[in-house]
Order: C-alpha cells, then sequence, then structure tokens
C-alpha cells in the first residue's frame, strides 16, 4: 500500500501527478475512439463506460496530488502553475527593499555634515564607506529585479503539440486452408508511447462462398486458445462466407503481435448414381443380382448412404435385398444375415439405408428374388433399379484477408 501523500517527497508528487496524466490521455483517447465508432457495440459501449469510471478515479487521485503540491509550494511563497515567485510577495519585498535604500541615503546625507564637524579628518573616510554601502544595496536591488525579469520574461514557451492520424495495412493475403484444418497470421506494428485512439479493422471473404470461422487474439489468448483452455478474443465468428471487424487492442499488445485466425469448417452433400439398369430374373432364376458394387469415395468423407427405387416391370412380386458382402455369403448358403435392406411381397420399392466406413471398404451385392420358389408356372421378372450413392465431403477453401491498424500521434512541429 502507498504511504499517505502527506510522506512523499515534492519530486514523487510530481512525477506521479505526470503518469496519472498520462493514464488519462490513454483511457480517454480509447474511449473517444468507441465513442466515435458508428459500427460499436453494446459491449463495446459498455466498455466506454468503464473507462469513463476509470478516468473519474485516476483524475480525483490526481487532483489530490496537485492540491498537496499548491499547498507545499504556496507555504514556500511559489505559484503552483509557473514556478514564479508571487507577484504580492515580490512587490512588498521589492518595494521594501527600494524604501530602505532611499532611507539609509538620506540618513546618510542628514548626518553627512554632522560627521564632518565632529569628526574633522575621519569624516571622509566614513563617507567613502557609506557610498560603498549605497553601491551594494542597489547592486542588490538590481540583482532582485533582474532575477524577476528572467523568471518572467526569459521562460521557453511551452512546446506546442499536435495529434496526427495514421494509418498502415499490417497483412493482406490470399490463401488456400485445407479441409478441417486451422491458419493463422501474426501482424504486429510498434506504435509510439505517445499515441492514442489505436483501432485494427480487416476484412475477410472466402472464395465460392465456402464458410469458414474467424478469431481475433492477442498472444496470451493465442496460448490459452491452443491448448484448449478458456480464452477470451477481440473478435469471434463463425460459419460465416465474408466478415468485416474492428476491435481496439492496447498499444502493447499490437507492438507484441495480434493473431488472426481462420479455420476451414466448410463441408458439402455429394451424390453421384451408383446402379442404373434392369435386371430380369430368367424362368430357371430364383434370384438374379447386379455385379459386385462398390462404393469409392473421397479419403475423409462421412455421412454415406445409398438410395433408390426397384419397380416390376410387369407388376409382379418379388423380394429385394441389399447386402454387403459377407452378409450375401450367409443369405447365399442359408445362414442368418442381416441386410442393409431387405422389401417383401411388393412389385415396387423405395429403400435407403447408411454405409458404414468399413463396409464403404468391401463391395456391395443388389438382389431380386422371386416371391415363391415352388410356383409351377413362371414368369420372367424385369426389375428396373435406379440407385444413387451420397457423402459429405471436406473440400479445401480459398481465403482473401486484408488487416489495417490505425492511431493518433502525438507530434510537436517545429515553427
Amino acid at each position: 500500500m502507498e504511504p499517505p501523500i502527506e510522506q512523499w517527497t515534492d519530486d514523487e508528487l510530481k512525477a506521479k501527478a505526470e503518469e496519472l496524466k498520462g493514464i488519462l490521455e490513454r483511457v480517454d483517447g480509447r474511449r473517444q475512439a468507441i465513442l466515435k465508432d458508428e459500427h460499436a457495440d453494446e459491449e463495446q459501449k459498455v466498455k466506454a463506460e468503464e473507462l469513463q469510471g476509470i478516468m473519474e478515479r485516476v483524475g480525483k487521485r490526481r487532483q489530490d496530488i496537485l492540491k498537496e503540491i499548491s499547498r507545499r509550494e504556496e507555504a514556500a511563497g511559489i505559484k503552483v502553475e509557473g514556478e514564479k515567485v508571487e507577484g504580492d510577495a515580490e512587490a512588498g519585498t521589492k518595494a521594501e527593499t527600494r524604501g530602505s535604500v532611499f532611507r539609509i541615503f538620506r540618513r546618510f546625507r542628514r548626518r553627512e555634515g554632522d560627521g564632518e564637524e565632529k569628526i574633522g579628518g575621519k569624516g571622509k573616510k566614513r563617507r567613502i564607506l557609506k557610498l560603498l554601502l549605497v553601491v551594494v544595496l542597489v547592486l542588490l536591488v538590481m540583482s532582485i529585479a533582474f532575477g524577476y525579469i528572467s523568471l518572467t520574461f526569459l521562460q521557453p514557451a511551452p512546446k506546442e503539440e499536435k495529434w496526427v492520424a495514421k494509418e498502415e495495412k499490417l497483412v493482406h493475403k490470399i490463401l488456400t486452408i485445407n479441409s478441417l484444418s486451422n491458419d493463422y497470421s501474426v501482424v504486429w506494428k510498434k506504435i509510439p508511447e505517445n499515441s492514442s485512439k489505436i483501432k485494427v479493422f480487416g476484412t475477410i471473404k472466402a472464395a465460392d462462398n465456402q464458410p469458414f470461422s474467424f478469431r481475433a487474439l492477442n498472444k496470451l489468448n493465442y496460448e490459452r486458445w491452443k491448448t484448449k483452455a478458456t480464452y477470451e478474443a477481440y473478435e469471434e465468428k463463425s460459419n460465416v462466407t465474408s466478415y468485416s471487424f474492428t476491435f481496439y487492442p492496447t498499444r502493447e499488445e499490437v507492438n507484441e503481435g495480434l493473431y488472426i485466425i481462420i479455420s476451414n469448417y466448410a463441408k458439402e452433400l455429394k451424390e453421384e448414381v451408383w446402379k442404373k439398369g434392369s435386371l430380369p430374373v430368367s424362368v430357371q432364376q430364383d434370384y438374379n443380382t447386379f455385379s459386385p458394387l462398390t462404393f469409392s469415395v473421397p479419403e475423409g468423407s462421412t455421412g454415406m448412404a445409398v438410395r433408390g427405387e426397384a419397380k416390376e416391370t410387369s407388376y409382379q412380386k418379388f423380394t429385394l435385398y441389399l447386402l454387403d458382402d459377407g452378409n450375401y455369403n450367409l443369405w447365399k448358403t442359408g445362414w442368418p444375415y442381416k441386410a442393409l435392406y431387405e422389401g417383401r411381397d411388393n412389385n415396387t420399392y423405395s429403400f435407403k439405408s447408411t454405409i458404414t466406413p468399413e463396409q464403404a471398404k468391401g463391395v456391395f451385392w443388389l438382389v431380386v428374388e422371386r416371391t415363391s420358389l415352388h410356383e409351377a408356372f413362371r414368369l420372367q421378372l424385369n426389375a428396373d433399379v435406379n440407385s444413387y450413392k451420397s457423402w459429405i465431403q471436406y473440400p479445401n477453401i480459398s481465403i482473401e484477408y486484408a488487416v489495417s491498424v490505425s492511431w493518433e500521434e502525438k507530434t510537436y512541429p517545429s515553427k
């Protein structure tokens, strides 16, 4: 805890007052930037109110310190604002000094005659001493007056300060982000100490309207995000195809580096013809099947499925099976099996089944079977089949983004 300001030295008081003044300027700079931003949201407006509260507390502390400085300087007879000698006290001192000189001079003149008469030869020496004293007093008055003139008129004029708006583009990139992965850029700028109203802004857009996620973090929160710990972002948006952002970091955060992270979570539903054609079952056959069907899709795909329709052209009833290779062999040999799809006692079917990644590595059998295998009179069956395979794939995406920073810098223009 700090000691009471009454115990501080004069230098400590002045240094603290200057430090608090700098804090007020920086906090007010951030607050003004938020208030002037037309796109500021409610969270940023709340932040502006918090900054106002900070300014009030810091301002009150600085006023207490200035009052203590004023009290000490008044006790010493010095003004707070400019280190000048108090006008009234100084004027009184000079007038009193001049009056003393003139009184002494008149007293010397009155006594001069008496001294010559009474002292005789010693009167001449005494007059010389008196004149020397007068000269010394006159020189003292002149030195006081010259000191006053120096303090009043020869002080250097305070420097004129000016705030200059600055802006710089930090990055402009076009890049490809692989499926289910992240890409990031570190952007930074060494901003001078005498700066305020620091703002970072930019745009991000994906080609072909592919969705992406975006985060803007400082260095500390980037490390937290990497380790999947709780973090706080300047800006964060998910599942967008384009985005514009603005946020207000501190000068130290920009100098240290800001992390712009873009994540590719784009996915596409794909569908292709799997098998299309007529599948006949002759009078001699109990069943028939297409050649083994494969399910080839890009690596890393998910959500695989098949769907289709089968219809007997003369409206005869039949049984339809969709089997993977292992269950097809069990079905052929009369052992218990598990079909991906099985429909019985109808002449038209609409079927659908999901496919696991393991199953997709093998082959499939689409089987048309007679409803009754022991009919005395058989007709040929003809089943028209239209089937499709579908899957979800995760494409690479192309992103273009640009990031800039702006600030106001304090300068002292030369005249």
